[in-house]
């Protein structure tokens, strides 16, 4: 660790940070529990009514699942509204719009198009994504400001480290101009500066990174490289660049570097500087997020040896194919008044990858559709909405699978064996700490009532008793659920979260003070081995003796006492929910007082806390 820790950009700054930029992606995002809202009502049959607990047939999501604006008290906490997106350029960098000029779809034009003719232009497909709006993130701003309130002391340090990532244009700006660092108060101006700002992880930022030290712990952390030449990076040869020089001042350059997973893993691959209980730097490095060692460490690697399965970040989060799945070749860009390039200066070019950076959050999209008076995102309703779409149909097709291999029923006592398999290139889920899988096991009778449930939710996307009731393990300063291998009351339920620890071992939700996982039970990447040069940092924690918690896979056995008088035939039905802000973190971050922390709380009152299927298995009881 100490060698992370020697490698880390601005050492001056390394002190309780390289912590929250961690938000950024894939960001994903904030669902919220207030304990003081009144429990749900419970129907007739004992299930939980108000958009239905336990996912009988129902998407958790904001759509269905949504919470009656009244069922919480009023909060009123309003933030200036964010600037509308401008066309700047500052020299170095220039916001997103610079680039649609030529990068978005008209209908003057056939370029950006797959061979359904489908429109796959990079602006209009990136304005909707957390890259687009890491710097609009309203969970993102809650969390920075929740740290703040935790060690004002360390304000600027804090908001310089957490914009490194998620504002990384006008961060680094900034650091070449030896100015003044960034700060979060550049959200609530429209300078230039601003803008680059509210532009979050954008084109001329991803697209100038050199490949100096990628893949390597110098370049973790917001530790990518940018020179002063405007240079930018693409994956093709044969460049005639003129059009590109004369509208945008950006010279075009063939880099391979931006198609490697290294490229991600700069922004992806974050150590935090924990604080000591006097709110002091302690010298420990915590891994805070490490998509790219999991994803090293497993069957998808593309690096040295090759894994069995070998895939780059890119080539899941950004497919070179279109939705059926056929490979896209096209013109990468019009001239500026929206019409076709002649073919010899920009012929069709393959792979062409769609910008859809694709993660498991919903959340965020929703927030930024609904609240778009306040965040003034660039993307309209459509583009949220198929965002969104696509985010579901990433889940439910290659994410995980269930397989409840055996079930029997034996003196009123349900016997279950379910497998769980992770298909992701990395943890289950990976990256910021608020987000968590449940595994949820139900119990129906002949009738299709809900008998028994391990894993039952309410409305606002809590985990609950058979009386509506939320966990103690889902309240501030409870319990932690614990990892389980055998499951025998049905208020246990399977947990796949990290937890962080302080240096005192207790549990923690400041990201400063973490300094080991506590539990860390996330579903493992196949291909996974314990004796990978990066285990140190990505080692599962808090599993016990579990002998079938393996590279891919994890096996779960339920002894379940039914009702009795339960009439059959009995079906189990296992589901794997997806939560972006488990309601456990939202609980610990809802304890802040800060103005954004208060903000985020009254966008999520009539929103709900979305979790979403991953999959599904069932099988009759003999």
């Amino acid at each position: 660790m100490n060698a992370h820790r020697r490698l880390l950009p601005d050492t001056a700054l390394a002190a309780p940070l390289l912590l929250l930029p961690l938000l950024l992606l894939l960001l994903l995002l904030a669902t919220g529990c207030l304990d003081n809202s009144p429990e749900p009502r419970l129907g007739g049959d004992g299930t939980i009514a108000d958009g239905g607990g336990d996912g009988s047939g129902t998407r958790g999501d904001a759509t269905v699942d949504s919470v009656a604006p009244d069922s919480e008290p009023h909060i009123d906490a309003a933030l200036a509204p964010l600037a509308a997106l401008r066309d700047v350029d500052e020299g170095r960098f220039a916001t997103s719009l610079s680039c649609a000029g030529c990068h978005k779809n008209t209908t003057m034009s056939t370029a950006m198009r797959d061979a359904q003719q489908r429109p796959v232009a990079m602006y209009d497909l990136w304005r909707a994504t957390a890259m687009a709006n890491a710097g609009r993130d309203p969970f993102w701003r809650a969390a920075v400001a929740a740290e703040v309130e935790f060690a004002p002391a360390l304000k600027a340090t804090i908001e310089e480290t957490c914009m490194r990532c998620h504002s990384p244009m006008a961060y680094t700006e900034a650091k070449l101009n030896t100015e003044t660092p960034v700060a979060m108060t550049l959200l609530d101006g429209d300078t230039a500066r601003s803008q680059l700002v509210l532009d979050g992880v954008s084109c001329t930022m991803c697209h100038q990174i050199q490949p100096d030290g990628l893949g390597t712990p110098q370049s973790y952390s917001g530790g990518f490289v940018v020179q002063d030449q405007k240079q930018v990076f693409g994956p093709h040869t044969n460049l005639f660049g003129s059009p590109m020089v004369s509208d945008s001042g950006f010279d075009p350059i063939t880099g391979t570097h931006i198609t490697q997973s290294s490229l991600c893993a700069s922004c992806h691959t974050l150590f935090v500087d924990s604080l000591d209980a006097n709110k002091q730097p302690s010298g420990t490095l915590f891994p805070e997020q490490t998509p790219y060692l999991e994803w090293r460490n497993s069957a998808y690697n593309t690096e040295g040896t090759p894994g069995a399965q070998p895939k780059t970040c890119q080539g899941c989060h950004m497919p070179d194919v279109d939705e059926d799945g056929v490979a896209i070749s096209t013109q990468v860009a019009t001239k500026k008044d929206g019409t076709d390039q002649p073919i010899a200066v920009a012929p069709a070019r393959s792979p062409y990858r769609r910008h859809i950076f694709i993660g498991a959050n919903t959340l965020l999209p929703t927030l930024l559709k609904t609240y778009a008076s306040e965040l003034n995102p660039a993307a309209d309703a459509v583009a949220f909405d198929a965002l969104i779409t696509r985010v579901r149909k990433q889940l439910s097709e290659n994410t995980a699978t269930l397989d409840v291999t055996s079930a029997t029923l034996a003196n009123d006592v349900l016997s279950a064996t379910v497998v769980v398999t992770n298909k992701a290139g990395h943890k289950l889920p990976t990256a910021y700490p608020s987000r968590r899988v449940v595994l949820q096991l139900a119990v129906l009778d002949g009738s299709g009532k809900e008998v028994v449930v391990s894993g039952r939710f309410d409305a606002r996307g809590r985990l609950v008793d058979a009386g509506g009731r939320p966990l103690a393990s889902e309240n501030a300063g409870g319990p932690t659920a614990q990892h389980h291998d055998n499951i025998t009351d049905a208020n246990d339920v399977q947990i796949y979260e990290s937890v962080l620890a302080d240096s005192t071992g207790k549990a923690t939700y400041h990201l400063l003070t973490a300094a080991s996982y506590l539990k860390d039970n996330r579903l493992l990447p196949a291909g996974w081995s314990d004796t990978h040069a990066d285990i140190a940092s990505i080692a599962p924690a808090g599993i016990g003796a579990d002998a079938d918690f393996a590279g891919g896979t994890d096996t779960v056995r339920y002894q379940l006492t039914l009702p009795s008088g339960t009439t059959g035939p009995l079906t189990v039905r296992a589901r794997l929910y997806h939560q972006t802000l488990s309601a456990r973190y939202a609980a610990e971050l809802f304890t802040s007082q800060a103005r954004e922390v208060l903000a985020l709380r009254r966008m999520l009152l009539p929103i709900g806390y979305p979790r979403e299927l991953c999959a599904e298995a069932q099988r009759s009881v003999p």
